[in-house]
């Protein structure tokens, strides 16, 4: 949407996203967001108080708590199929919302003073991955030891790919992959690495692309 047509919440909203996303939380001021997103100081006291609720209400609003809840819905109680559609519905929102990934991936790996707002709208992420391993495991279906690591080894491999940039002097590929790239190699890599049998993991159903829930 053409940011003129945004009100001034929402404008104010993509612009601090924008800017946390190129700049840090940091290195961003109020006055930098407002002047952006053409709009004043008061504006931005009268909507949020100051950039610490800027900062919560960017997470409410881009990775709300209901979106992650519906994430990984599926017909079918298998755990393989259910982790194949669970990483499909992070793939789809990574690579949609690329700004609040990047914030996201900032303020974790240096656990800032923010931690704990980022930690509330990303561990229900994790738990749903967890409870998918655990019930595959239980079933004889995924063959793992350690729970706990198996987890970060998913989740770190569903968000590896946003570093691409950091292999780029040696990349022997051109361009970015497509979507159907990488989500069959990232599914295919995933759960041949449970232990799940190679003709049995790469579902091209898998590979439609959910509709916006936004």
């Amino acid at each position: 949407m053409n940011m003129t047509l945004m009100d001034a919440r929402l404008r104010i909203l993509v612009t601090a996203k924008k800017l946390f996303a190129k700049q840090g939380y940091d290195g961003t001021s109020v006055r930098e967001i407002s002047k952006q997103a053409g709009t004043n100081l008061a504006m931005i006291s009268y909507y949020f108080g100051g950039k610490d609720q800027i900062f919560e209400a960017l997470f409410e609003t881009f990775m709300p708590l209901d979106r992650v809840d519906r994430m990984g819905q599926s017909e079918s109680a298998e755990p393989a199929e259910q982790l194949r559609v669970l990483i499909r519905d992070m793939i789809d929102f990574r690579l949609k919302d690329p700004e609040i990934i990047s914030i996201l991936r900032h303020e974790m790996n240096l656990r800032t003073a923010r931690y704990e707002i980022v930690q509330r709208h990303v561990l229900p992420m994790y738990a749903k991955i967890q409870n998918v391993l655990q019930r595959g495991r239980a079933a004889g279906v995924f063959r793992f030891e350690s729970l706990d690591t198996i987890l970060l080894f998913v989740m770190a491999s569903i968000f590896a790919h946003s570093s691409r940039g950091q292999i780029a002097p040696i990349a022997t590929e051109e361009g970015q992959p497509s979507y159907e790239e990488l989500l069959r190699d990232l599914t295919a890599y995933v759960l041949q690495g449970l232990g799940v049998q190679p003709n049995a993991v790469y579902e091209p159903s898998a590979l439609q692309s959910p509709s916006p829930s936004n």
